[in-house]
């Protein structure tokens, strides 16, 4: 590549509010890369776009930031339904041991599955009384934006009745919000599964990151659903897409008793439904009834007069003076709301047959071990040992076979490609140095060639010469060898050392072609966190680590894949184009692979110490915790 000025001289120059972005630009863009659209969906498309265009990071403006953090009003990333009924859950995972595959359902097996699929990890500290929680999938500063709900069948332990559930990962316990109505369980005895909905709580981010918050708010949930995904692969259960009625936001927002919030005290955003499926009965397929629409849904409620317990907690201690706002960002999500005429509500089958997944396949044993103990990378080892050949070979394979892509509704998903991976090679054993591609998708090579000016070479064997043998429709392609591309690397994420001292480093890009419906822009935020999460696993399973990067120059790094020897002109906002041609991809997320150091500093506690008999648990501002040892 070309010399670098030190990133530090790079960023002297003033740093303003947020890039300018022209309407007519966006609206022409949007015209160009999605036609056909009518003018209510063009309008909401037009409000994402011009959200990803303005929450852009350059070298001269960055996306608009809060300014000095308020530590007084730092929300909490722990929501406590105060006042409702909560059952405490098993957290053991011995019945692992032992079990049959699939694992039955029940109430240890369930607290077992919430505990890898959305608990907590570890307790950290630096003087062992104050401390804070890490949970089995990373979120931007820690901060913990998405919300678990489950809705369950009877089962020893809980409601004799289908009920709804809001699961409290911090006492790692169920809080009852209400009832539901019998058409909500798959069978008569639940036995096919459950539904899991996933809602967001964006303000939390947007405390500390501001406008970009609404990006890693749901680069957060895909890593939630590649979690929940990972779990489900070590009990034999799988992860499916929920019924096609709960894909609009108004009755999953009517199923979970979900209110609507305040400026005070912002609600929680229904995202998404997922059903995990815990039966290999091929007759336990779950349908979920047609006439079950928001309408129908209230009237149930209202005639079996279920109101929702419990009162959602403040998450802030106090709420600041001048609280700022970011109508950009709040437009976008507004804008991808999916509507009920919009996500369909017909009749279908809402699973399909379990398979053993490609994740517990590729991973093994190593599986379990990878959700419990993975970590995101604060420092790279500066003894950093190459990733060896066939970790490396076997992160691709999972990225390619072994990632939930979820998709709110048949019009939200696009005609567009999966997201594809911009790969930095620093040090990986039997391959060059350089700038790599890989297409995930059958027919994303066109898409590929198009828009690069280089014509990438495939590789089909390493320099050891063993072939990579990827999956088929899967392919990895040379973009620019060899070439030391450290620099570049740490430079296009907002000079993250950790960028160019590992292994290698990822810049997952999206298609922006071909949307249907403005959802498109926080489905490929979920596939990409989602990729990001297995990329972590495999990591982890190799015995190194991996970090995710919401900060980023987003065109810095699109002009790595585009254009490698210009990347720094990509560098200032002035350069930002609203082309067709130059917009079709858009960076959506940077993960970083390699050898971590430890610091010696930090200790690390049992996840569920502070629930055990023998303890006492004080919960702190921010999160943060103290456990004292009672006896």
């Amino acid at each position: 590549m070309a010399p670098w000025r030190p990133f530090a001289v790079l960023c002297t120059r003033l740093l303003v509010a947020a890039p300018h972005v022209s309407q007519e630009a966006i609206r022409k863009l949007v015209g160009d890369l999605s036609p056909n659209l009518s003018a209510e969906l063009q309008d909401r498309v037009e409000a994402v776009l011009s959200y990803h265009f303005r929450s852009k990071h350059f070298l001269d403006v960055q996306a608009s930031l809060p300014g000095d953090l308020d530590w007084s009003s730092q929300p909490s990333p722990w929501r406590s339904y105060h006042g409702a009924p909560r059952v405490q859950l098993p957290h053991s995972l011995a019945l692992l041991e032992a079990a049959s595959s699939p694992v039955p359902l029940s109430l240890a097996s369930l607290g077992a599955f919430l505990r890898l699929g959305a608990g907590i990890s570890a307790w950290k500290s630096y003087d062992g009384l104050h401390m804070w929680a890490l949970r089995v999938m990373p979120s931007s500063g820690n901060l913990q934006t998405t919300e678990f709900h489950v809705m369950l069948p009877p089962l020893d332990g809980l409601a004799a009745v289908p009920a709804v559930y809001h699961f409290q990962p911090e006492m790692h316990a169920l809080e009852f919000r209400l009832p539901a109505p019998n058409e909500f369980v798959t069978t008569a005895d639940g036995s096919a599964g459950f539904l899991v909905a996933l809602t967001s709580l964006c303000i939390r981010e947007a405390w500390k990151y501001g406008e970009r918050a609404l990006r890693s708010c749901h680069l957060n949930l895909g890593h939630a659903v590649g979690a929940l995904d990972a779990a489900c692969n070590v009990f034999g259960w799988s992860l499916q897409e929920g019924p096609p009625a709960l894909h609009a936001d108004s009755i999953l927002r009517t199923v979970l008793g979900l209110g609507a919030g305040s400026d005070e005290e912002p609600g929680e955003h229904p995202e998404l439904a997922l059903f995990v499926r815990t039966s290999a009965r091929a007759s336990d397929v779950g349908v979920w009834p047609a006439y079950l629409t928001a309408e129908t849904i209230g009237k149930l409620y209202r005639e079996a007069h279920v109101e929702a317990q419990g009162v959602p907690g403040p998450l802030r201690p106090q709420r600041p003076a001048a609280a700022p706002s970011w109508p950009a960002m709040d437009a976008a999500q507004e804008g991808a709301v999916m509507a009920l005429a919009e996500a369909g509500h017909q009749e279908e089958p809402t699973t399909s047959g379990l398979e053993r997944s490609a994740l517990k396949r590729l991973l093994g044993q190593r599986l379990l071990d990878a959700i419990l103990n993975r970590r995101s990378v604060l420092r790279m080892s500066d003894e950093q040992p190459p990733l060896p050949e066939a970790d490396f070979l076997r992160i691709l394979r999972v990225a390619c076979t072994a990632v939930p892509e979820p998709r709110a509704g048949r019009l939200a998903a696009g005609t567009g490609s999966a997201v594809n991976v911009l790969l930095m090679l620093h040090k990986v054993e039997s391959f060059l140095q350089g700038l790599y591609v890989l297409t995930r998708q059958r027919g994303s090579e066109e898409e590929l060639f198009a828009f690069v000016k280089a014509m990438p070479e495939r590789v089909h064997r390493s320099e050891s010469g063993s072939p990579l043998d990827l999956p088929e429709g899967c392919a990895l392609w040379a973009l620019a060898r060899p070439v030391d591309v450290r620099h570049a690397a740490q430079i296009s994420a907002c000079g993250q050392e950790v960028a160019g001292a590992g292994s290698f480093a990822a810049a997952f890009f999206g298609a922006f072609t071909g949307w249907r419906h403005p959802r498109r822009y926080l489905e490929l935020l979920w596939h990409a966190g989602a990729l990001g999460h297995v990329f972590y696993l495999a990591a982890e399973a190799a015995g190194f680590g991996a970090t995710g990067m919401g900060c980023f120059m987003d065109d810095m790094g699109l002009g790595l894949l585009r254009d490698p020897w210009s990347m720094e002109a990509k560098g200032d906002s002035s350069s930002q184009s609203f082309s067709a041609e130059e917009s079709q991809h858009q960076v959506l997320y940077y993960v970083t692979v390699g050898k971590a150091s430890s610091d010696p500093r930090l200790l690390s506690f049992d996840p569920y110490q502070h629930l055990q008999e023998g303890f006492s648990y004080e919960a702190l501002q921010g999160g943060m915790g103290r456990i004292f040892q009672t006896t």
